[in-house]
């Protein structure tokens, strides 16, 4: 199919341009003005985007993503956390709340972290336990089987929507959601309930955690994004 893409100079409709060539659509991108003004600041002439904004947004369909702080000398991240983020210990405990054991550094474990627990004994059916949540306030570090990692419902706080609001936000509407930067997009349910948005995944994501940023699609359209505050597995945790 081909496919008309309006490019505002905004990464919005870089992405979306982006996903339509991705699908296999025959993509062309066209602009409804842009300022010509020798020296004229970024936003253009009344309003209107600069030929480098226009330029900008086509090279973010292709412009590869870093998944590393660059900036980390030798690229030893948890030892230069150390020198900025106070290394507090605390306790491992499993999803009932039962200690396993301790630990001397919170800021040294990741979510879906397998080795180096140190928790000294084997769980129960002898299968290996992973970090599955984190618990800032407490420094406490929950671990629990592979399966507390496939996460069902992802909630936030803070959301935001590009363009026109929609009329009924209460009632669960169909959408795709993109968790990760090259991740894939997986199909959900999404609602905002008393003031939070809510989305239902219609299959699991492994090792999502709070923290991170949902991005909202239809189709090729980004809807808005949303910071994770919590995540539910079919593995329930005892706060």
């Amino acid at each position: 199919m081909r496919v008309l893409a309006a490019m505002s100079g905004g990464v919005d409709s870089g992405v979306a341009a982006a996903r339509a060539v991705d699908r296999g659509h025959d993509v062309i991108d066209v602009h409804l003005a842009l300022s010509r003004m020798p020296g004229t600041p970024r936003t253009g002439s009344g309003g209107y985007c600069t030929i480098e904004d226009s330029m900008d947004a086509q090279r973010v369909a292709n412009k590869p993503e870093s998944y590393d702080i660059c900036f980390i000398p030798e690229g030893d991240t948890r030892q230069w956390l150390k020198d900025f983020i106070p290394t507090d210990p605390g306790k491992i405990v499993d999803s009932d709340g039962n200690r396993l054991g301790e630990h001397d550094e919170y800021v040294g474990f990741t979510i879906g972290q397998r080795k180096e627990l140190r928790i000294g004994t084997p769980a129960a059916d002898g299968k290996p336990r992973y970090v599955f949540e984190m618990r800032p306030k407490t420094k406490e570090i929950v671990v629990g089987p592979e399966e507390a990692l496939q996460i069902y419902e992802i909630i936030g706080a803070r959301y935001t929507c590009c363009g026109k609001a929609r009329a009924n936000p209460d009632q669960a509407f169909e959408c795709d959601i993109q968790i990760r930067a090259h991740g894939e997009t997986a199909p959900a349910l999404a609602a905002i309930v008393d003031g939070q948005m809510h989305i239902e995944l219609k299959e699991p994501l492994c090792g999502v955690s709070s923290g991170q940023t949902a991005v909202i699609y239809l189709g090729t359209r980004v809807l808005g994004q949303m910071t994770i505050d919590q995540t539910r597995s079919k593995v329930s945790a005892s706060a």
